[in-house]
């Protein structure tokens, strides 16, 4: 796949991870209500933040970043939640989506080791080393 493509479909999965972290940070309930209320705002927070980056290195490659919801629905494989499930079912869903998003990383990494980009491919492992922290605290949760 081209850098472009990849780059498009990172920064589109990475907008519909955010927006379904947001939402559990805002409805988890419970007894671990205060932790994964505070971890669930740290994941969407990163998340954020890596979407301006994601975008601008489209830029810098001379290709327009979507910015659009339908845009971003066409691209993404993150699977929507229409529902607000329990706590337990957001932190598995959660997990589910970092590790697609980790895969989302090793792919951008070849694709731009192969153009030569290599802050792309450095972000690329950065944000595999984050995500990769994500889901071991979530997984330990899960235990």
């Amino acid at each position: 796949m081209a850098l472009a493509d990849t780059l498009k479909e990172f920064l589109a999965d990475t907008v519909a991870f955010r927006i379904k972290a947001q939402a559990f940070h805002w409805n988890v309930e419970g007894e671990d209500f205060m932790e994964l209320h505070k971890m669930f705002g740290d994941i969407y927070s990163d998340a954020d933040d890596a979407t301006d980056t994601i975008a601008e290195y489209l830029r810098s490659i001379q290709e327009f970043a979507p910015g659009s919801l339908s845009r971003f629905a066409a691209l993404t494989d993150i699977v929507d939640q229409l529902k607000v499930p329990n706590a337990q079912k957001m932190v598995e869903e959660l997990l589910s989506d970092i590790l697609d998003l980790i895969d989302d990383t090793k792919v951008l990494f070849d694709d731009a080791t192969t153009a030569k980009e290599n802050g792309i491919a450095n972000f690329a492992a950065d944000r595999q080393s984050q995500l990769g922290k994500f889901a071991w605290q979530l997984r330990s949760y899960l235990a």
